[in-house]
């Protein structure tokens, strides 16, 4: 169980839950994930940030197989999840709001590699969703970002509800 925010989760295999909202302490991240085959469950609940906060999760280079799910990440002075590093790894039934307060560069969601992104609402975020090549997005809503969803080539976009972003609602990159 996680019971207070600047956890780092370091056993592989191991599934971590929330028992409470999670708030941040200070510039660092509220959880980081240090190993491989984890399952992060938000168990419903909430990390929120506040003026001056890190990332809401933050992923260390080069892990692998890791599942985020069910719970809401807002108000992150830089990203909600920054896992652009990462690879092989899902983030499912996730409301990721309101984060990037520092600057519309940063986004809601930042995924690496072959990641897959299943249900989950990205809305006013600076930016919503990056993906990395061969990733995939399915059933999402990406509203009211600056730019809603980008994508990086070999993905697989389907299903998802892509509006009123102040930018490119999609855009494709190599």
């Amino acid at each position: 169980p996680i019971t207070r925010a600047g956890v780092t989760c370091s056993v592989a295999g191991a599934s971590y839950y929330l028992v409470s909202n999670l708030i941040a302490s200070g510039s660092s991240a509220v959880l980081t994930v240090a190993t491989n085959d984890v399952t992060l469950d938000l168990n419903g609940f909430s990390i929120l940030g506040r003026t001056g906060s890190g990332n809401g999760i933050y992923f260390n280079s080069g892990y692998v197989n890791v599942l985020v799910r069910n719970g809401t990440i807002r108000d992150c002075y830089y990203h909600g999840i920054y896992a652009q590093n990462a690879s092989q790894c899902t983030f499912m039934d996730l409301r990721i709001m309101d984060n990037a307060r520092f600057s519309t560069a940063y986004a809601g969601l930042r995924a690496g590699q072959y990641a897959k992104v299943v249900n989950c609402r990205l809305e006013g975020n600076g930016d919503g969703l990056w993906v990395r090549n061969g990733s995939e997005v399915r059933g999402c809503t990406v509203a009211l970002n600056n730019q809603g969803l980008v994508a990086e080539t070999r993905a697989l976009i389907a299903g998802n509800h892509i509006l009123y972003n102040t930018g490119p609602g999609l855009r494709l990159t190599e």
